[in-house]
C-alpha cells in the first residue's frame, strides 16, 4: 500500500513557529509610522496613538489571523485603523489579545471594532468587546461591532443557514471609509452605521488556480493542472465549484455575471461602482494586468464592437488606419465605429496632447480620420455601469494562493467616494503619500492596563450554605462532563471533528483544579463565572471555548447586587441571549442554543422554585435529543451534508448533562 507524500512548500522564513511575530518585527523596522504593544506584540498600533487618544475622535481595531498580509496590520495609520490584532496564521488571535488592543486604544468617543465574519473572530472579538464595556471606566467610551461579510460565492448554501457571509477583501475598502471618517471627526454611531450600509452594498467573490501552503506544510488542497476552484474562502475552504480550466476572459466574465445577479447586489443600469481586483497572494502582474483588461471590457463593454454596429451608421477602416501596423500572420483587419465609440489611443504620431493609453470618444467619421475628444467622465458601457474607481491591489491575501478575488462596492453616496480617496498614512493602501521609513529599532508602546478590570472580588456575597450549594453544582457539573467524554466525542464525530467531549473536559478539569487549589471563590458568583470564563477564553481556546467564555462573562452581571433565585434565572438567560448574538445560533439550529432556549423560556417567573428548575431541565434534555432530527445551521457542522447529521448535537448534548447536574446538586 503506498502512502501520499505532501511535499513541503519552500518559503522565505526563519522558523514555522515565528513567522506572524517575524512579519509583524519586519513591518513594525521598516515602518516609523507603526509601534506594538510592550505587554503583546501581536498588537499593531499607530505610533502616534497617545496623541490620538488625547483627542475627540473615534479609534478604530480590526484583526483577524495573519496569512492575509497586509490586512489588518498594514492598513493601521493616519486615516485608516488606529490598531489591529494578528491571531496565529489562519486562526483568531485570543480574546486577551484583542482585549489588550482594546485597552491600548480606549477614549471618551469610543471604539469602532471592524471582524470579519469567521466564526473563531466573532466569538473572539465578542467576547472582547463585551469585557471591554462591562469592565471600562466612566471617562471610556463603548465599544461597537461591525460584522463584515462580503462573499456572494455561497448564497445558496447558506440561505436560511445563521453563520452569514464569509469576509473577503471588500472588507478593506469598508475600513477605508471608515477611517476616513474617523480622521473627519464622525461620531461612533455614524461610523458604524454608515459601515453596516457599506457591508449591505459589497460584495466579493474569488478563483483560484492552486492552494496555498501554510508555513512548513504542504499545500491545504491539491487541484489538477486543468482545474479552478471558483468562490473559494481566505483559509482555503471550498467553494461553489470545481471545474476544467478556462481563460481569463471567461473568468471575468462568470465571477462578474454572479456579482451583478448576487442577492446582495443584484446591480441595476446607471448604477455607480467601486471596484476592485484583490492578489490572493501568488499572481504574477502580467496575469493581474490581462485580467484588469477583461473585467474593464466585460463592465465598460459587454458585446464585441463588431455585433453592437449596425451597418448604416458605421464607417469601414482598413488595417492602414491603425498607423500602418504590420502584424505577421494576421489577416486584414477591418475596424467598425460609430459615434460615441470609446477608443484608445496607441501610438501618437501627431500631437503632444495624446499619450499612449488616452481614452477618446469618436464624434466625428470621415474618410480617412476621426474626431475625437477627451472623456470627460466615466464612461458607461452597454450594462450601463459608471465605474468611479478601479483598484488593483494585494489586500486582504491567502498566503501564497494563486488566485484573485473580485469586489464591487455600490456607491450609493458621493462622500464614499471622498472618503476612499481622502490621504491615508497606512503603508498598504496605494494611496498612502509617505515613503517607508527604515529604523534601527522597532517601536514599542507601553500597555495601559483597565482601570476597572474583571476584578478578583466583586459583587455581591453568598451565604455559607448558599457557598456550598454553588461549589458543590460546580463540581458535579465538572465531573458529569469528564464522565461523558467518549458519549460526546462519538456523538461529534460525525458532523464536526469528533472533539467535543476532550475540549470540554479540559475546561472541567482546571475548574476542577481551581477549586481543589482555592483559587475560586463560590462566595462570590459574579467573580466565579468571570474566572470560569477566563478558564475557558485561556485554557480550552476554540469555538467552544469562546462560546462557553462568552456564556459564563455575560452571566456573570447577573449577580452584581444580590443572588436570588431571580438572579440565576437571568444569568442563564444573559448567557443563551450573548451565545445567540455572537455565535448567530438560533433556537433549531443544532446547537447548544436549543436546550438554553428550552430551559429558559420554561421558566415563566421571576422567581422559579425547584419544580420549576426540574421542568426546565426536562425540556431542555428532550430538546438536546431531538437536535438529531435538525439540520445544521451554524458551526462546522453545517457545512456538512444531512446524511451525516443522524445523532444528536454533541453540543447540545453537553448542556443538558451539565444542567442535570447543577439540578441535582443543588436539590437533593
Amino acid at each position: 500500500m503506498e502512502t501520499a507524500v505532501v511535499k513541503k512548500m519552500n518559503k522565505f522564513i526563519n522558523n514555522a513557529d515565528s513567522v506572524v511575530d517575524d512579519s509583524i518585527r519586519g513591518l513594525i523596522l521598516s515602518h516609523d509610522s507603526l509601534a506594538t504593544l510592550d505587554c503583546c506584540r501581536r498588537v499593531v498600533l499607530r505610533a502616534d496613538i497617545d496623541k490620538l487618544k488625547g483627542g475627540k475622535q473615534v479609534t478604530l481595531l480590526a484583526g483577524g489571523g495573519s496569512g492575509h498580509e497586509p490586512f489588518a496590520a498594514g492598513f493601521v495609520g493616519k486615516g485608516l485603523l488606529s490598531a489591529a490584532v494578528c491571531g496565529n496564521v489562519f486562526a483568531s488571535p485570543p480574546t486577551s489579545h484583542i482585549t489588550a488592543g482594546l485597552n491600548a486604544i480606549r477614549n471618551s468617543s469610543g471604539i469602532g471594532v471592524f471582524v470579519i465574519n469567521y466564526t473563531g473572530d466573532r466569538l473572539n472579538f465578542g467576547l472582547a468587546v463585551e469585557r471591554f464595556n462591562t469592565s471600562r471606566g466612566k471617562e471610556d467610551g463603548e465599544a461597537e461591532i461591525v460584522m463584515i461579510g462580503d462573499d456572494v460565492a455561497l448564497e445558496s448554501s447558506i440561505a436560511g443557514r445563521d453563520v452569514g457571509r464569509r469576509g473577503l477583501a471588500g472588507a478593506v475598502l469598508l475600513l477605508k471609509i471608515a477611517g476616513a471618517m474617523a480622521e473627519e471627526g464622525k461620531d461612533l454611531k455614524t461610523i458604524t452605521a454608515t459601515s453596516r450600509f457599506i457591508n449591505d452594498n459589497l460584495g466579493t467573490i474569488g478563483v483560484s488556480l492552486s492552494a496555498c501552503s501554510l508555513p512548513g506544510r504542504g499545500p491545504m488542497f491539491e487541484l489538477e493542472a486543468d482545474q479552478m476552484e471558483f468562490g473559494l474562502g481566505i483559509h482555503g475552504e471550498p467553494g461553489f465549484e470545481r471545474s476544467q480550466y478556462r481563460t481569463a476572459k471567461e473568468v471575468a466574465k462568470l465571477l462578474l455575471g454572479k456579482l451583478e445577479k448576487s442577492q446582495k447586489l443584484n446591480l441595476k443600469k446607471d448604477e455607480k461602482l467601486i471596484v476592485l481586483l484583490n492578489n490572493l497572494g501568488g499572481t504574477s502582474q502580467i496575469e493581474l494586468n490581462i485580467l484588469s483588461g477583461e473585467i474593464y471590457s466585460y463592465l465598460f463593454i459587454c458585446k464585441s464592437v463588431g455585433t453592437v454596429v449596425e451597418a448604416d451608421e458605421a464607417v469601414n477602416y482598413p488595417t492602414e488606419f491603425l498607423n500602418l501596423l504590420d502584424l505577421p500572420g494576421m489577416l486584414s483587419l477591418v475596424l467598425k465605429l460609430k459615434i460615441n465609440m470609446p477608443i484608445i489611443m496607441l501610438r501618437n504620431i501627431s500631437s503632444q496632447s495624446f499619450c499612449s493609453g488616452t481614452r477618446l470618444a469618436i464624434k466625428k467619421l470621415m474618410s480617412n480620420f476621426v474626431k475625437a475628444t477627451f472623456f470627460t467622465k466615466p464612461f458607461k458601457g452597454e450594462k450601463g455601469y459608471c465605474i468611479q474607481r478601479f483598484y488593483v491591489e494585494s489586500v486582504m491575501t491567502s498566503l501564497n494562493g494563486h488566485g484573485i478575488s473580485i469586489t464591487i462596492l455600490r456607491l450609493v453616496s458621493d462622500d464614499w467616494l471622498r472618503y476612499l480617496d481622502t490621504v491615508t498614512e497606512a503603508p498598504a493602501w496605494k494611496m498612502a503619500p509617505f515613503p517607508p521609513k527604515l529604523s534601527s529599532s522597532a517601536n514599542e508602546i507601553k500597555s495601559t492596563e483597565n482601570k476597572q478590570g474583571i476584578g478578583k472580588h466583586i459583587g455581591v456575597t453568598l451565604s455559607r450554605e448558599n457557598t456550598e450549594h454553588v461549589e458543590a453544582a460546580i463540581k458535579k457539573a465538572c465531573i458529569a462532563i469528564r464522565e461523558s467524554v467518549n458519549l460526546l466525542n462519538g456523538l461529534d464525530g460525525s458532523a464536526g471533528d469528533g472533539d467535543c467531549g476532550s475540549t470540554l473536559k479540559v475546561g472541567a478539569d482546571k475548574i476542577l483544579k481551581c477549586l481543589d487549589e482555592g483559587k475560586l471563590r463560590c462566595d462570590r458568583p459574579q467573580s466565579l463565572f468571570n474566572e470560569i470564563s477566563q478558564i475557558f477564553e485561556d485554557d480550552v481556546g476554540g469555538t467552544a471555548g469562546a462560546l462557553y467564555a462568552l456564556m459564563f462573562s455575560s452571566a456573570a452581571q447577573a449577580f452584581i447586587e444580590s443572588a436570588t433565585a431571580k438572579e440565576w434565572y437571568i444569568a442563564l438567560k444573559n448567557g443563551l441571549e450573548t451565545i445567540m448574538k455572537y455565535g448567530q445560533a438560533k433556537p433549531g439550529s443544532r446547537s447548544m442554543v436549543d436546550p438554553l432556549h428550552a430551559a429558559v423560556t420554561t421558566i415563566s417567573c421571576d422567581n422559579p422554585k425547584k419544580a420549576q428548575w426540574e421542568n426546565a431541565v426536562k425540556q431542555a434534555e428532550e430538546k438536546a435529543k431531538a437536535t438529531s432530527g435538525m439540520l445544521a445551521q451554524v458551526g462546522r457542522a453545517s457545512y456538512t451534508s444531512s446524511l451525516v447529521q443522524k445523532e444528536p448535537d454533541a453540543g447540545a448534548i453537553a448542556v443538558s448533562i451539565w444542567l442535570r447536574a447543577i439540578y441535582e446538586a443543588v436539590y437533593s
